[in-house]
């Protein structure tokens, strides 16, 4: 069901589904569970306790927020290049939640086949060599 599948009498799925909203909100604009949480009076397990549910949709509502977020931190990214005279912050700091909050960021070693072949090689050379080394006695 989706948050706002709930019939008018039940309130206790209207205020988790409001707690859900708000929560989420807050997460699109803080990225953290204890900083949304926090701001919105509830405990950080609750959160957890959603995920687990699913509830309301939860979990994909969920990373509709992150994305939110990661979004967010690549504006402040590209007003940095644009305007880079004046800005505050570490643009290092920066650098590392992008590379936390999206996968675009993140460092990537590609391996192909002729890079896996070439290194295999060298490990068996590798091993063949300590293999064969005199024991000094």
């Amino acid at each position: 069901q989706g948050c706002d599948d709930y019939d008018a009498h039940d309130s206790y799925r209207k205020n988790k589904c409001s707690n859900q909203t708000q929560f989420l909100d807050n997460y699109s604009k803080l990225g953290t569970v204890s900083a949304s949480s926090g701001k919105l009076g509830i405990w950080p397990s609750n959160h957890y306790l959603w995920l687990d549910s699913n509830d309301c949709d939860y979990v994909a509502r969920f990373e509709s927020a992150k994305l939110a977020y990661a979004e967010y931190l690549e504006s402040i990214m590209l007003d940095r290049l644009e305007n880079p005279i004046g800005n505050k912050g570490s643009d290092i700091l920066l650098m590392f939640a992008l590379k936390a909050r999206d996968a675009k960021y993140t460092d990537k070693l590609a391996i192909d086949d002729r890079t896996r072949d070439a290194l295999d090689a060298w490990t068996s050379t590798a091993r063949k060599l300590t293999q064969s080394k005199p024991q000094i006695e």
